[in-house]
C-alpha cells in the first residue's frame, strides 16, 4: 500500500500528513535529577503502567511479581492466581491498566526449542488471575511474536504477529471473547486489511497504546518493489472495527516506529506520541486528532542496531523519550514547547511511563534493573 492520508471520523479524521512540528527547538540541558524507586529485595522490575497508581511488573526470585504503588511510594503487592506450570515461572513483560483493571502478558522460554509460552493475566488491582492457553492460541506453527497488552474502556487488546496466509507474518491482534474476560481469545482475520502482509508489502507491529477509547498500534510496512524500503508506520480504528493504517511522514529510506503512548487530549482526541528510527538514529512522531507529524530537529542521537528500543513516555502536558543511544543513554523531554536533551537514569531503558508530572523509567545495567522516576516541567 501506498503512502497517503486515511480519511477516518473521530480519530484521524480526514488525517492531515505533515513533514514535521513547527515551533520546536532542541536544546541540551543537565535535565532532571533521578532518584531510585526503593522496591522489596530480589525484584527484578521489566514493565509498567499507569493507572490511579504506577503499576509495576516483574519477577521477584524464580516468580512472576505485580505490585502498584501509591502517591507515597509505598508498595502494595498484587496477588497472583496462577493456573499453569508456566504461570509459576513467568516474567511479566507487558501490563495494562484502565480504571482499576488490569491486564497482563507473562514470558518464559520452555518446552523442547525453548520456545516463549506465554501467559495471560486479568484481574484489578487485589487480584489477578492467569487463564490457561492452548499453545495454538499465540504460537503453533504459524505463530509470531506477542508486543503488547492494552486495555480501555473496551477491554483489553494483545498485538504482536501471526501467519494467517502464505506471504509471512501479519498483524496479529487477540480479543476476549467471552467471559471472564481472559480467558478465551479470538483472533480476528487480518485477511484483504491494513494488517495485511502480502506479497508486496510485510506488515510489522512492535508496539500498541490506548486512551479511553481508543487503540493504536506502531511499527513499520516494509515495502517490496524495485525500491524495497522501510517507513514507520501507525495503525488506528476509529470505528471500533477497521484498522487503518499511516505511513509516517518524513521517515528515510528506513524506519520502524518501536514505542508509543497514547492519551486523551484536548477535544476529546486520541493523542500519541511515538518513538522509533530513521536512518539508524532517534525519530520522533506525534499523532494529534487529524494530524501526524515528524518531530523535526531532534538531536542526533545513533542508536544502536538490534539495542534498547526507545521509551516514549506521555500524557496530557508530558511528552518525553528515554533512548539508548551509541554514545550516551540520555532522556528527551518537551518543557513550555521547546524540547531539551538531560541525563537519563543509568542503564537502558526497557520501559517507560507518566503518572502526573513524573516520569517513571525502568532501566537495566548488566544484571542490575532499576525503576527510577523524576519530575519533569509541563510541556
Amino acid at each position: 500500500m501506498s503512502s497517503r492520508p486515511v480519511a477516518v471520523a473521530a480519530l484521524l479524521a480526514a488525517a492531515t500528513v505533515l513533514a514535521g512540528c513547527t515551533g520546536t527547538t532542541i536544546k541540551d540541558s543537565p535535565g532532571p535529577a533521578w532518584s531510585a524507586v526503593q522496591l522489596p529485595a530480589g525484584v527484578r522490575p521489566t514493565a509498567l503502567a499507569a493507572d490511579q497508581d504506577l503499576i509495576i511488573g516483574g519477577r521477584r526470585g524464580a516468580g512472576p511479581w505485580l505490585a502498584t504503588l501509591d502517591g507515597h511510594h509505598a508498595v502494595h503487592p498484587v496477588h497472583l492466581g496462577m493456573n499453569s506450570p508456566y504461570s509459576e515461572i513467568a516474567e511479566f513483560v507487558s501490563i495494562a491498566a484502565y480504571h482499576g483493571r488490569i491486564a497482563a502478558l507473562g514470558n518464559v522460554h520452555g518446552g523442547a526449542h525453548g520456545n516463549s509460552r506465554w501467559t495471560v493475566w486479568t484481574g484489578d488491582t487485589s487480584t489477578i488471575t492467569e487463564y490457561p492457553q492452548t499453545l495454538e492460541t499465540f504460537g503453533g506453527v504459524n505463530g509470531g511474536d506477542l508486543e503488547a497488552v492494552v486495555t480501555n474502556k473496551n477491554g483489553p487488546l494483545i498485538t504482536g504477529s501471526y501467519r494467517f496466509g502464505d506471504s509471512g507474518l501479519d498483524g496479529g491482534i487477540w480479543v476476549p471473547d467471552r467471559k471472564p474476560v481472559g480467558s478465551h481469545w479470538a483472533q480476528p482475520d487480518p485477511t484483504g486489511t491494513d494488517l495485511d502482509t502480502t506479497r508486496t508489502t510485510l506488515v510489522s507491529v512492535q508496539a500498541a497504546a490506548a486512551d479511553a477509547e481508543h487503540v493504536v498500534l506502531a511499527g513499520s510496512t516494509t515495502h517490496l518493489d524495485s525500491r524495497v524500503h522501510q517507513v514507520a508506520s501507525v495503525w488506528v480504528r476509529p470505528d471500533q472495527k477497521r484498522w487503518h493504517r499511516i505511513e509516517l511522514p518524513g521517515a528515510g529510506n528506513r524506519s520502524e516506529a518501536l514505542s508509543i503512548a497514547c492519551w486523551t487530549g484536548t477535544g476529546q482526541t486520541t493523542d500519541c506520541l511515538v518513538a522509533g528510527t530513521s536512518d539508524g538514529r532517534l525519530a520522533a512522531w506525534t499523532v494529534s486528532g487529524s494530524h501526524v507529524a515528524r518531530i523535526n530537529g531532534l538531536p542526533e542521537v545513533r542508536v544502536v542496531q538490534d539495542g534498547a528500543r526507545p521509551a516514549a513516555i506521555g500524557r496530557p502536558g508530558l511528552r518525553a523519550i528515554a533512548y539508548d543511544g551509541d554514545a550516551d543513554t540520555g532522556l528527551l523531554y518537551e518543557s513550555a514547547g521547546r524540547w531539551l536533551r538531560g541525563v537519563g537514569p543509568h542503564g537502558k531503558p526497557m520501559s517507560g511511563v507518566a503518572q502526573g508530572q513524573q516520569a517513571y523509567v525502568i532501566t537495566q545495567a548488566g544484571d542490575r534493573r532499576t525503576l527510577s522516576r523524576t519530575t519533569l516541567p509541563a510541556a
